[in-house]
């Protein structure tokens, strides 16, 4: 009987075909616009160790490293970089680096809500949730100061 309902269960946490391609799209997605804010954030700290740069391009590299985690362990697995990350040019001025930098972040922001109102597993909600919470409340905050004070 207990094999009979984990089986159920197993099946019911098993997604479609189709939704495992979306929640691959939607992993991979995230993925590839975590890489991007990794490359612009790497090309203003070239300019100048500007704050908050080095902090949140921390947090971009944890959670890049997560997020390929949890793409390899869905089956999907690492998605190829199709773009030069060394193309990636940031603004010589702070101020303006910034800017660019909430532009960033707010289409961060705007990816993982797409992802969320397509539907996903658990896991993978759970993790765009978080990432999504620190971007709107960390992220896209510490750049827009930066914007503002110079």
């Amino acid at each position: 009987m207990l094999a009979a309902i984990m089986f159920a269960a197993s099946l019911a946490a098993t997604p479609e075909p189709g939704r495992l391609d979306d929640e691959r799209t939607v992993l991979w997605t995230a993925i590839d616009d975590l890489r991007r804010s990794i490359a612009l954030y790497q090309a203003a700290l070239t300019i100048e160790r500007w704050q908050p740069f080095p902090r949140v391009l921390r947090s971009k590299r944890r959670q890049l490293r997560r997020l390929v985690k949890l793409s390899v362990a869905r089956g999907h697995g690492d998605p190829p970089v199709l773009w030069d990350p060394a193309s990636v040019a940031s603004p010589p001025e702070r101020t303006a680096a910034c800017a660019r930098a909430v532009d960033q972040e707010l289409r961060n922001a705007a990816i993982y809500e797409t992802a969320l109102a397509q539907g996903s597993s658990p896991a993978v909600e759970r993790k765009l949730r978080a990432m999504h919470r620190r971007v709107r409340e960390h992220h896209i905050v510490a750049f827009e100061s930066c914007v503002r004070h110079g």
